[in-house]
């Protein structure tokens, strides 16, 4: 101490180093790697494992909360002792640590939704209008409940093909056939069974897209990224389900046109000529050609109710392949 309270610089100098020589060794560059590794190992899993819905907020405040907590701790421990560049330089290269953490998180979910959605641009469908999934099976939540969704429709579009199917209408188209069911010649109007059964069915699909949308709304994904998801579901919904509502009108008249052939092919004015109707009544030839022009457009509706349907997918898989790639 210097005359009137004052120190001298040598006085100072002294001080200090008998500071350095006093103060407990901190280890501060130790402490600092040490927690960079604490922070990694810790914030990865953190954000991983946390709701995925806001994409890079999340990972960034649980990288920036985990290395201050870490630098937290390494202060109470051990740094507390080491000179202020030391806790400020070390404060700095955790925070850089957590935010290297952050960028991994988020890198990490990019890759996993990118692996996902481009398991659903590799759907195709089969030239009977049949949903056929990748090899390999789903690759995250959205293609995961996408296939349950159109492995449930392709068993209803087998189940339904199998029940229009065992109406029997399907041997009016040869005189052989029509000959040897004679249930279906004596029970011709079918329309009271197969009615409801095409209502519940196209029922069933509309309930089944409603689903879905659901259950896409309630999934671990990128907010911004899910609404994408169901606006292009909506739009979705708004051309197949005029296609539905067509495909079932165009079934019930299918219907209605295949009872009025085969009422009158029940009249018996024919006979198997050459594989062919030989009819001996040309007011039942007439009428059998008429329902049978009109059974024809309808089964020709149906075929490019089917095309438009596999174009819409196409469109679909070729929208995902572009936003990857």
């Amino acid at each position: 101490m210097g005359l009137f309270g004052r120190r001298h610089d040598d006085d100072d100098e002294m001080d200090e180093w008998a500071y350095e020589l006093t103060r407990k060794d901190s280890f501060p560059l130790a402490a600092t790697l040490v927690g960079a590794v604490v922070v990694l190992t810790v914030a990865i899993p953190i954000i991983l494992y946390l709701p995925h819905r806001d994409l890079f907020a999340t990972p960034l405040c649980v990288g920036t909360l985990v290395a201050l907590a870490t630098w937290g701790v390494a202060l109470l421990v051990t740094l507390r002792y080491a000179a202020i560049g030391w806790k400020i330089g070390s404060l700095g290269i955790l925070c850089v640590t957590g935010l290297i953490a952050a960028a991994i998180g988020v890198g990490t979910a990019i890759g996993a939704m990118q692996n996902d959605m481009r398991a659903m641009s590799e759907i195709s469908v089969d030239p009977q209008g049949g949903i056929v999934l990748p090899p390999g099976g789903a690759r995250g939540p959205i293609s995961r409940l996408s296939f349950a969704y159109f492995k449930q429709v392709s068993d209803d579009v087998r189940a339904h093909a199998a029940a229009l199917h065992a109406l029997g209408y399907d041997d009016l188209a040869r005189p052989d056939t029509t000959l040897r069911n004679h249930d279906l010649l004596a029970h011709c109007d079918k329309r009271a069974t197969a009615g409801p059964m095409i209502e519940a069915y196209y029922s069933r699909r509309e309930a089944a897209v409603r689903q879905y949308r659901a259950d896409l709304q309630r999934l671990d994904v990128n907010e911004t990224f899910r609404k994408r998801l169901v606006d292009g579901i909506d739009e979705a919904q708004r051309q197949h389900g005029d296609m539905l509502r067509r495909a079932a009108t165009n079934e019930q008249a299918q219907i209605g046109e295949l009872t009025m052939l085969c009422q009158i092919l029940a009249r018996r004015h024919w006979r198997d000529q050459f594989g062919q109707f030989g009819f001996s009544s040309r007011s039942d030839l007439a009428e059998y050609r008429e329902h049978g022009r009109r059974a024809d457009e309808l089964t020709e509706e149906s075929n490019r109710l089917m095309r438009a349907s596999i174009a819409q997918v196409n469109s679909g898989t070729a929208q995902i392949r572009r936003s990857l790639f």
